[in-house]
């Protein structure tokens, strides 16, 4: 059996295709669905809606240079 480290939280997990484990991608997803359809929401906003700290918020926008997140 082939393991990395996920890219966001760092545990183990078997190799694929993907950077990320399964938790970490529905993360992933759940986020960027809310960024698509709220382009102008807040980390607080988002953090709010997803139900995800701030600081994971900000590690999964960092694998999306090109969005911008209003920190206030």
């Amino acid at each position: 059996m082939n393991l990395h480290n996920c890219r966001l939280c760092k545990r183990p997990k078997e190799y694929s295709a993907f950077y990320m484990c399964n938790d970490c991608l529905l993360e992933l997803e759940k986020v960027r669905t809310y960024i698509k359809k709220h382009p102008f929401a807040t980390l607080e906003e988002i953090s709010l809606a997803t139900e995800l700290s701030k600081e994971t918020i900000g590690h999964i926008i960092s694998f999306f240079p090109n969005t911008q997140i209003k920190q206030y």
